[in-house]
């Protein structure tokens, strides 16, 4: 074979000839080997925030925490306000005692007592023409009504020993002993109880009417007792009834030289919160002094006047006249003697004792009836603050 011979140029491109019918689909061919990762693409923009979802199941408690330091004391705060006023219960007692009525004569100083000492009723009814003796120093509490019926007696025992013995001064309440000597006249005469004193007295006092002065007789008048009756809800008093803390009578010295001096009148304080003291036709509280007694040579001194209080709403508008407070009379003398004689005076209380009959040499000088008491009211509105 020879040697290929040298190509010849190109021919001309022929023309296009015109397409063909397409073929049939071929057959997919088998899947080629998996492609290398391509780069990353770019963090795509934060999408919206989505909906709450349920509230979890509540976790373990946690640990106590240390306590605190304590902080400082803070500034005092404003005064509060007044609070209103307290019933008074313990001024006119609690009625643990109930309600207690007097049907016969009963004297407290003997027995009959309420159980146990017990004073504090819710009423107390003295029934009528009955009499109740009660010791010097009681005090009454009834949380509701005091009553005493027609000619119903409440009577004072004097406060110290019957008789008091011999050559005994008993001063009472006004700290000012009856006079045994002295110049005679009023002068001589055992002083009161000054008003002011006698208008600070709320409590029921232990000393009553003093004791008179002593004389031959050796038996003086004793000192009137004392008593407190409070009732919430007023007292009554029926026609005829009577509250008596009188001093006692001297006793007279008839054979022998000079008379013993009266006693003093007592103390009777009363007290309400509502309804006041309803008195019936000749009821009556009195506190009077006791009589001096009858000498031979001279007579003793009259004992002063007690003294009656009257405190609540409306004090100062009950009838004055009911309430008796009389000094007891001098008394006389069987054979004047116008020699030097001492004087013996009635015992002091809310009024003087009366001085005792004397001679100065010259002139006899009658013994003195003893001074007129004091009935003092205190009007106030709500008297629990005054007692305890």
């Amino acid at each position: 074979t020879g040697a290929t011979g040298a190509t010849g140029p190109a021919g001309a491109n022929g023309t296009n000839g015109l397409n063909g019918a397409v073929g049939a689909t071929g057959a997919t061919g088998a899947t080629g080997p998996a492609g290398s990762n391509g780069t990353n693409g770019l963090n795509g923009a934060v999408g919206a925030t989505g909906a709450t979802g349920a509230t979890g199941a509540t976790g373990p408690a946690g640990a106590n925490g240390t306590n605190g330091s304590n902080g400082a004391t803070g500034a005092t705060g404003a005064t509060g306000a007044t609070g209103a006023a307290g019933t008074g219960a313990s001024a006119f007692g609690d009625g643990s005692a109930g309600a207690l009525t007097i049907t016969t004569t009963t004297d407290w100083n003997t027995g009959g007592l309420p159980s146990g000492g017990n004073l504090q009723f819710t009423n107390l009814t003295i029934n009528a023409n009955q009499t109740l003796t009660v010791p010097s120093g009681v005090t009454i509490r009834c949380s509701g009504a005091f009553t005493m019926g027609a000619n119903a007696r409440i009577v004072t025992s004097s406060w110290y020993a019957v008789p008091p013995g011999v050559l005994a001064i008993v001063s009472g309440i006004t700290n000012g002993p009856a006079a045994s000597g002295g110049t005679g006249g009023v002068a001589a005469a055992a002083p009161a109880l000054t008003p002011g004193a006698a208008a600070s007295i709320f409590q029921t006092p232990r000393n009553g009417g003093g004791g008179g002065g002593i004389g031959s007789s050796l038996i003086p008048g004793v000192g009137g007792g004392t008593v407190a009756i409070r009732a919430a809800s007023g007292l009554t008093l029926g026609n005829g009834a009577s509250i008596e803390a009188n001093g006692g009578n001297a006793t007279d010295a008839t054979t022998e030289f000079g008379g013993s001096g009266g006693g003093g009148g007592g103390i009777v304080i009363l007290s309400w919160s509502s309804n006041g003291i309803s008195l019936g036709t000749g009821a009556v509280v009195r506190a009077n002094g006791g009589n001096g007694g009858l000498g031979v040579r001279r007579g003793g001194g009259g004992g002063g006047g007690g003294l009656i209080r009257l405190i609540g709403p409306g004090a100062s508008g009950v009838p004055g006249v009911t309430f008796v407070v009389n000094g007891g009379a001098g008394g006389g003398a069987t054979t004047p003697s116008i020699t030097l004689v001492a004087p013996v005076s009635g015992g002091p209380s809310g009024g003087f004792g009366g001085s005792g009959g004397f001679g100065d040499g010259t002139v006899y000088t009658p013994a003195s009836a003893g001074g007129t008491g004091q009935v003092i009211p205190t009007n106030v509105a709500n008297p629990s603050g005054l007692f305890y």
